[in-house]
């Protein structure tokens, strides 16, 4: 699971370090690591702010995290029926974010959240892995297909109807999250469901441009904001390696 920032010039993530994890960034320019925070418990990924806030999505919860260090703090949150929250995306303003909430084993409910207030909503039934792209769409899974649908800033809700725009993308079997990412300026990369996954480009209208590395086992897949780099998790018979 990793997490880009704005700039695309750091790169966190998750390690394990039983029985919690720590987050930490890595500087792509410099090599350098530095531990964010410790987390006690399982995550399940996170968001990078524009104003250099960290969202972490924990069990029932979700967290705040300057990326300069701290201690991790609850954002106010009333949902309660939400047995799993998976991981968060950040609107363009900062202040309010988008979250999947699991209450039962069908797909969640994609809800808006806020960093400062308990003010929330449901925006989207069985949905997963909504992001927004600055295109002015709010893109999501629903049943291994990727839809588009028009999003108000302003008025912070889904306006018209909603487009599909990929088919047989692939998803995790428990906790239904959509496996795809969208940059900044547009560009979206998704794998497909089959076990053994080619990364590939793709124009707007659809047409395979280029294959990205060879056919493997990807667990995670993330487009940095200026669509220059990927990152993703390659799993092998003995251990996680992270490729960028």
């Amino acid at each position: 699971m990793f997490i880009w920032s704005r700039d695309s010039r750091f790169l966190a993530f998750f390690l394990f370090n039983g029985p919690g994890y720590q987050l930490r960034k890595l500087d792509l320019s410099t090599g350098a690591e530095l531990t964010i925070c410790d987390l006690k418990g399982p995550v399940a990924g996170g968001t990078w702010g524009p104003n250099g806030t960290i969202l972490i999505a924990m069990a029932q919860d979700i967290f705040r995290v300057s990326v300069a260090g701290g201690e991790p703090q609850r954002v106010p949150n009333p949902e309660a029926a939400c047995k799993v929250r998976l991981p968060p995306s950040f609107l363009p303003d900062g202040r309010h974010f988008l979250y999947e909430c699991l209450a039962s084993e069908a797909e969640g409910t994609e809800n808006l959240g806020s960093i400062v207030s308990k003010d929330t909503g449901s925006l989207l039934p069985n949905a997963s892995n909504v992001a927004y792209a600055k295109t002015g769409l709010l893109v999501y899974g629903r049943q291994g297909t990727l839809f588009a649908r028009p999003f108000d800033l302003i008025a912070l809700r889904v306006v018209g109807e909603a487009m599909p725009i990929a088919q047989q993308v692939g998803r995790e079997s428990d906790d239904k999250e959509s496996h795809f990412s969208i940059s900044d300026n547009g560009v979206l990369i998704y794998h497909g469901n089959s076990d053994l996954t080619q990364l590939a480009w793709f124009s707007r209208n659809g047409v395979r441009l280029s294959s990205i590395g060879e056919p493997g086992d990807y667990e995670s897949i993330s487009l940095s904001p200026d669509n220059a780099r990927l990152a993703v998790g390659r799993l092998d018979a003995h251990t996680n390696s992270l490729n960028i």
